[in-house]
């Protein structure tokens, strides 16, 4: 068995916005540390890994006194298997227990405050694709791919403080997503005069939501009767996902690093999402 250990790290900024909301742009930044290992099974075209991480974020809205920040311990595996005919099945789960704190700008009439609170809460993804590598095109080796993605989130209950009866007392919360992902990679090498290479990967993707839930339930802290929830069932939405990656090995060593460029954008909506990150690996 061919048995390999990794670390990496990333600085990412983020930048969306949602639809029904055009007027205000959300944005903030993370910061991401992740350690592996990668195993290739003896005799078997199957290769597993594992890695554990921590990620720190920070996010806020344009003119707006809203922020979010918090941390997260994240724990995931995977799995690849190669069939003939250069089809292939990958799977991964991943596991996320998060720490939230959180300021609510409060604009009401003449008013203008903040509520406090912190909270915890989990995140759990899950994906399964078939892919086949279908050769070269213009010297990139090329990748369709079919697939699901299940994302789901919780956070506890909780209640804020600091802006008297503007208080809000929030139930807890579970959301979840299911999508249907056909996707194509590319990925192309370039040596370098002197050794080392610069490797590009670009991806496209559209995503189906086959099922969506969004709930919120809230009330008045300090007021009876207050209670009221929002339901956002979006089924059946569709948004494309578009990634670069550029990553530069040198011609010694076992260190690299790397630039990402991502974004999103739903049909139908002026909602967007976009993040740009840069980072470092290293294999030992």
């Amino acid at each position: 068995m061919g048995l390999s250990f990794w670390a990496d790290g990333r600085l990412s900024y983020n930048r969306a916005r949602f639809a029904g909301d055009a007027e205000r742009l959300y944005g903030g930044q993370s910061r991401d540390v992740r350690v592996g290992f990668q195993a290739d099974l003896e005799q078997s075209a199957t290769t597993i890994w594992g890695y554990a991480g921590l990620s720190a974020f920070e996010a806020g809205a344009d003119q707006s006194r809203s922020e979010l920040s918090g941390e997260s311990r994240i724990l995931g595996f995977g799995l690849r298997h190669e069939f003939a005919e250069r089809l292939y099945v990958e799977a991964g789960l991943s596991f996320g227990w998060d720490s939230y704190d959180v300021t609510r700008g409060i604009a009401f009439g003449s008013t203008r405050d903040s509520a406090l609170a912190s909270y915890d809460g989990t995140h759990q993804s899950a994906y399964l694709r078939m892919g086949v590598e279908a050769g070269q095109l213009g010297g990139f080796a090329l990748s369709p791919q079919l697939g699901l993605n299940y994302f789901r989130v919780t956070t506890d209950g909780f209640e804020e403080s600091g802006a008297g009866d503007l208080n809000l007392k929030v139930d807890a919360q579970e959301h979840h997503s299911l999508d249907l992902v056909a996707s194509l990679d590319a990925q192309r090498v370039f040596a370098l005069e002197g050794g080392g290479a610069l490797t590009l990967d670009m991806g496209a993707a559209v995503h189906l939501n086959l099922d969506q839930s969004n709930r919120y339930s809230a009330a008045l802290a300090n007021i009876s009767g207050s209670a009221f929830e929002m339901i956002e069932d979006t089924d059946d939405s569709t948004f494309a996902a578009l990634n670069l990656r550029l990553t530069h090995r040198p011609a010694q060593g076992n260190f690299e690093t790397f630039v990402a460029v991502q974004g999103q954008l739903q049909s139908g909506t002026d909602q967007f999402g976009s993040s740009v990150s840069a980072g470092f690996a290293m294999s030992f």
